[in-house]
This record gives C-alpha cells, sequence and structure tokens, in this order.
C-alpha cells in the first residue's frame, strides 16, 4: 500500500520521490532516474481493487500505469484512477466547479497547472462503497460520452 513506507522516508510524499538535482550524467543518472520513477508508481492497491471490482466487466475496460498510479481507461479513455491513496476521476470540465464544491476534493495538478476535467477525490471522502461508486459512475459516464478510439 502507498502509505506503508511514506513515513519511513521523508522524501516520498504523495506518491512522489522528493531529491535533489542530480549534477551526475550518462549511466548512472539514467539508473537513478529510473529507480526515482519506480518509487513513484506507488498507489493503494486496496482502493484499486475496489475500484475494479465496482467496474466489473465494463465493455474496454483497460488499467495502465499512469501518473505514478493506475489508470482505468474505456473506450480508450480514462474515466477513473488511484492516485497515491486518493481517487483520480475525469469528468465534463463543464461540471468542474460544481463538483470541486463537494467536499474532499481538489483539482489534478501534476504539473502545478490544474487539468481541466480531472479531479482528485480524499481517499476519506470515497472509504464507503456507495460514495466510491459515485465518483467512479461519473467518470465512467464522462469517458462514455467521448468517442471511441
Amino acid at each position: 500500500m502507498a502509505g506503508s513506507y511514506r513515513h519511513a522516508y521523508p522524501g516520498i510524499l504523495r506518491g512522489r520521490l522528493a531529491i535533489p538535482p542530480l549534477n551526475c550524467a550518462g549511466p548512472l543518472r539514467s539508473l537513478v532516474m529510473s529507480l526515482c520513477n519506480y518509487a513513484c508508481v506507488a498507489y493503494d492497491e486496496g482502493l484499486a481493487n475496489r475500484l475494479l471490482a465496482i467496474l466489473g466487466e465494463e465493455d474496454g475496460l483497460a488499467e495502465k500505469k499512469m501518473f505514478g498510479g493506475l489508470a482505468v481507461l474505456l473506450g480508450g479513455h480514462m474515466a477513473v484512477g488511484v492516485y497515491g491513496d486518493d481517487l483520480l476521476v475525469r469528468t465534463d470540465p463543464g461540471q468542474q466547479d460544481m463538483l470541486l464544491a463537494e467536499p474532499g476534493t481538489r483539482p489534478f495538478a501534476m504539473t502545478g497547472r490544474p487539468m481541466k476535467g480531472w479531479i482528485v477525490v480524499d481517499a476519506s471522502m470515497c472509504a464507503e462503497d456507495e460514495d466510491l461508486r459515485r465518483w467512479v459512475s461519473r467518470g465512467v459516464a464522462h469517458a462514455r460520452s467521448l468517442p471511441p478510439k
């Protein structure tokens, strides 16, 4: 589980590894960056299992490691995912302000710039299966509204 190592290693926070700038080049830098990328793919597997159980046998379902977590695609479009310990939901950008008014939500801003239509839902806000289903259905509805890739 993602949270199990965070407290033991203070350089790791919210699924990312904080490292100082590297002053090395070549194979050593490649090795260090590969290890950092491996360490960054940490997410709550329990939440991922719950998510996949809810989605069951959805047509066109695919899993992919993205954003340092797990993404679930439907028809080639991301619907939902697990980002660290939290749920990542892709929604209609026109509904983003309304959805961000709900408690425990924030815009997804991986590079520091919020991505329109992408919302992170705090793990505590989807701890109950009913709440998780509600958020998953929003992501599925948006993915299904897009033309298949």
